[in-house]
């Protein structure tokens, strides 16, 4: 399983259209799952798609680098 989470404010327009285009460019057996976090709850969505999560981590990594998605390093 391959688990995203971001915080709420950062799901626009952008943020859909990049996880998009690297979830359809990295199609696997992987289940997806995306964890948003709000200011009063967390909802968990699992998604249609699968991913290899072997290959889509480096371009995960990218929009982390790019500012479209908050870096999960500390």
């Amino acid at each position: 399983m391959v688990q995203l989470a971001l915080p709420y404010h950062r799901i626009n327009e952008r943020t859909v259209k990049e996880l998009a285009r690297i979830i359809g460019a990295h199609p696997g057996e992987n289940p997806l799952r995306l964890t948003v976090h709000g200011p009063c709850k967390t909802t968990v969505y699992q998604l249609a798609s699968s991913v290899n999560a072997a290959t889509v981590a480096s371009d995960i990594k990218c929009l982390t680098l790019s500012g479209i998605l908050p870096s999960v390093c500390t």
